[in-house]
């Protein structure tokens, strides 16, 4: 291993080991969501096959290309300034990355999988390596009073129960019916409950336990929830249109109001960071 030996303004983060490599590989990820997620959009009754497919994973394509796909370079970009809410937003992204990319695992075997695939291994590989690579300690201790540790361990706590419940309750009714799962319930199932949900619970309870990690990944927990409870909007807007009826303003506005939930401790820790950094 190689100790952190980038520039000057990247030595000042608190990292026991360089980065260098893992520029390399968000920028390939970068680049690979960029290509598939246009590819998505562009040729969308190539990729995917039936209309409820088209609905979902064209709404995502669009969201990688409008949110995650920015939100990646600008906190790679800010990592390489030196600013540590760049170095704690960025496995955020990854993780973004990693969760929405596991749910094309529904789409047909087919060779278009396979950048999916990829995708899924090298953000699952890079969010570790970060993280890895962080001095968990020294974050906690300039981030100790900046950022509202009990207040986000919390809500990500209440999220992920939350969000485990619901997918309990729709996998006992699923499985109690006659029909059997689809391939997305499967692999939401996957997602939700032995991915996201578990992460950002045991975020949760690292903060209230004011774990030297759980200060290092409250931001990257709030981002991912952030950037997926918005992607839920555009869904529900196409699948409106394309069996023209009225778009669900109300249930829009629902949507929203919880993800206030995230989006605000998201703000202040983001802020509290961003203070941190000029003290």
């Amino acid at each position: 291993m190689t100790r952190n030996t980038s520039s000057p303004s990247v030595r000042s983060l608190p990292l026991t080991y360089n980065l260098a490599h893992l520029y390399s590989l968000s920028a390939a990820i970068a680049v690979l969501m960029a290509i598939a997620s246009t590819a998505g959009i562009l040729f969308p009754s190539v990729l995917y096959p039936s209309e409820k497919l088209r609905i979902g994973f064209v709404a995502t394509d669009a969201l990688n290309l409008i949110a995650g796909l920015p939100i990646l370079l600008t906190s790679m970009w800010l990592t390489r300034r030196g600013l540590l809410a760049g170095l704690l937003c960025w496995p955020g992204a990854l993780l973004y990355t990693l969760y929405v990319y596991i749910s094309y695992m529904a789409l047909p075997m087919s060779a278009f999988l396979v950048p999916h695939m990829v995708l899924v291994a090298l953000s699952a590989y890079s969010t570790i390596a970060i993280i890895a690579r962080i001095d968990c300690h020294s974050v906690r201790d300039q981030l100790d009073d900046a950022v509202p540790a009990r207040t986000t361990g919390w809500i990500l706590t209440v999220v992920a129960i939350a969000v485990m419940t619901y997918q309990i309750v729709n996998m006992v009714s699923t499985l109690s019916g006659q029909v059997p799962p689809s391939s997305m319930d499967l692999v939401q199932w996957i997602d939700d409950l032995l991915i996201g949900s578990p992460a950002v619970l045991a975020g949760g309870y690292l903060l209230l336990r004011r774990k030297p990690l759980g200060y290092a990944t409250g931001a990257a927990l709030l981002l991912m929830c952030s950037l997926l409870f918005v992607g839920v909007i555009p869904a529900m807007v196409l699948q409106a249109l394309s069996v023209n009826t009225p778009i669900d303003l109300i249930g829009i506005l629902v949507v929203l109001v919880t993800g206030m939930v995230c989006f605000m401790p998201f703000g202040l820790y983001v802020r509290g960071v961003a203070q941190s950094d000029r003290v």
